[in-house]
């Protein structure tokens, strides 16, 4: 009896590693990472990230000063992190054999770009990025947002498709919910925005966002790639905004490139809105001998510590 017992407890141990210990499946991994780039979750623990490092879902990921993070995930959508940002990967999901699955995304602070994937195709709804302040819904396409406290600046960029070199805008769709009415806008062209300026407040209607603060955003993000392509990271989503601002231009609307300095603005009301909208994009500046009233990105809110 007691060395059936014994055998018995033999087996049942050694089929132990493959049920019970068996490693977590990662999300996705980092395909770019420049200066300081952390991650902290309960599958793998808080880490510095480093060039194809693995991610998980539940994983906090976090950039700091002078940083950026790029991580492809496997349905091959990809999330990137300007500097001091902050983006909590909630839940991801996804069953290669049918492109079935779920990803939801916190963004808490800074400037972030994702790039939609396989789920997309297969169901819309199964994907989602959530705000301080409201939700983004993703159909087919690359967008950019920029999170500050609780008020967010959403543009969407649009894509080149590497195999045809088809440019693809997309369809963004921006809710909150306002006096517990869910209030929407929805962005179906390259270079539109939408703003929410806080809790309880509607989505802006859809407005074309200036070409040089959309360029703040690309350089933020590395879309250029130091002046490579990375084609780790998907499709070029400033080529893309580059060439519809083009063939804007072809059609008598305008363009201006990177290079080129934008002409003198008259000093008179309908600049306001621009420099509103160009300060949602600017990295807050700290004013010598006043105070800092800016979002302080040193620390974690929740925390209160450093992150380095």
């Amino acid at each position: 009896m007691t060395k059936r017992f014994f055998l018995f407890l033999t087996l049942f141990v050694s089929l132990l590693p493959a049920r019970v210990f068996a490693e977590p499946e990662a999300a996705g991994q980092v395909v770019e990472v420049q200066g300081s780039a952390k991650a902290s979750g309960a599958q793998a623990g808080a880490r510095t990230l480093q060039l194809n490092d693995p991610v998980f879902s539940g994983d906090t990921l976090r950039t700091g000063a002078d940083s950026f993070l790029a991580v492809r995930l496997k349905d091959q959508s990809s999330l990137t992190l300007a500097a001091d940002s902050t983006l909590v990967l909630d839940t991801f999901v996804f069953d290669p054999a049918n492109a079935k699955g779920q990803s939801v995304a916190t963004v808490l602070r800074g400037l972030f770009k994702m790039v939609s994937g396989e789920l997309v195709k297969k169901d819309p709804e199964s994907v989602k990025i959530k705000l301080p302040a409201g939700t983004i819904g993703i159909r087919g396409t690359t967008l950019a947002a920029r999170v500050e406290n609780d008020k967010t600046l959403v543009v969407l960029l649009g894509t080149l498709d590497p195999a045809t070199g088809e440019l693809r805008g997309g369809h963004i769709t921006v809710q909150n919910e306002v006096d517990g009415e869910l209030r929407e806008s929805a962005i179906t062209e390259i270079g539109q925005g939408v703003k929410i300026e806080g809790v309880n407040q509607p989505p802006s209607a859809s407005f074309e966002v200036p070409a040089e603060d959309i360029q703040i955003f690309e350089k933020a993000l590395k879309a250029e790639g130091q002046g490579r392509p990375n084609p780790s990271r998907g499709p070029d989503s400033k080529s893309a905004f580059d060439r519809y601002m083009k063939e804007k231009g072809a059609a008598g609307v305008g363009y201006r490139s990177a290079e080129e300095k934008p002409p003198a603005k008259a000093q008179d009301e309908s600049d306001e809105a621009l420099v509103e909208e160009a300060n949602m994009l600017q990295p807050p500046q700290k004013k010598k001998n006043e105070a800092d009233v800016s979002t302080d990105f040193s620390k974690d809110e929740d925390s209160g510590e450093s992150r380095t």
